[in-house]
């Protein structure tokens, strides 16, 4: 066991079986026996196991823009929304389905793929072992997705996550109050998400009116007001009750801070922000 530096991408370090590359690399991807790289001239160099054909490269494969590798199958999605697909297909997961099209981005389970179309709808195929390739009704605005062993997980524009599949570990149970999430990751029996600590709770650069419902509680926000501009914090019935001038705040503390926060917004009655340009 070794590793070692590529000398035309020293941003990426192999270690186990290696293969020297004669390009930049921008993407790569490691599955159960193959590791695919995709260069930034659009092609692609695997290596690794090649009993299940995984390292066979289509000769007619141009203009990749990401690659994932499954269990014993690679995916490669082509700029102009396309998939392509070799290897072992023990479970149909080279199968093409009908709808894959306008394809943005793709990922590879063991033995299933998911794909996020351009309209933020989600298409999976190949192995349905616990229900992993059985998109949930109506899951529609996602921004981005993750295969793992079993198990299939989303990420909505919303930041709140849905996911599906075997479940033995948990993988598949979203945890209470998981919301602001910004990336998600899939491994064999479990789930990770990258949450945004420091989400803007308001940054408009115009003039608006937000209303701020009574016991909402905004997890890791702030108030950021730019430059030439003041927010004012009023209640339904209109009477001011705090000014903002620029600079980021904490709602409690209503001091400038470049921190994470918590707020809770309490009373009796719903609260409107109300945000003008002054310049």
């Amino acid at each position: 066991l070794f590793a070692q530096t590529n000398p035309y991408q020293s941003d990426i370090v192999f270690w186990g079986s290696i293969q020297m590359l004669d390009g930049p690399v921008k993407a790569i991807s490691a599955g159960g026996f193959c590791t695919a790289a995709l260069k930034e001239d659009g092609t692609v160099v695997a290596w690794g196991d090649i009993r299940s054909w995984q390292t066979a490269i289509p000769a007619d494969l141009f203009n990749v823009k990401a690659i994932a590798v499954g269990g014993k199958h690679t995916v490669a999605l082509k700029e102009d929304g396309t998939v392509v697909m070799w290897g072992a297909n023990f479970y149909g997961q080279l199968n093409k389905p009908i709808a894959l099209t306008n394809v943005k981005a793709i990922d590879a389970g063991c033995f299933h793929n998911v794909a996020l179309k351009e309209d933020g709808t989600v298409v999976a195929w190949g192995s349905n072992d616990f229900g992993k390739t059985t998109i949930p009704a109506d899951l529609v605005n996602v921004k981005a997705i993750a295969a793992g062993q079993n198990h299939t997980v989303i990420l909505k524009e919303d930041g709140t996550v849905v996911a599906w599949g075997l479940n033995n570990y948990g993988q598949s149970t979203i945890l209470a109050g998981l919301a602001n999430v910004k990336a998600i990751a899939a491994g064999g029996y479990h789930t990770v998400a990258l949450i945004n600590r420091n989400p803007t709770a308001i940054e408009q650069p115009k003039s608006a009116t937000t209303t701020i419902n009574r016991g909402d509680f905004l997890f890791g926000s702030c108030l950021f007001v730019p430059q030439n501009s003041v927010a004012t914090l009023y209640d339904t019935q209109g009477r001011m009750l705090t000014k903002w001038n620029t600079g980021r705040y904490n709602l409690h503390q209503k001091t400038p801070t470049n921190g994470s926060f918590i707020i809770k917004v309490r009373g009796t009655t719903n609260l409107v922000l109300k945000y003008v340009k002054t310049k």
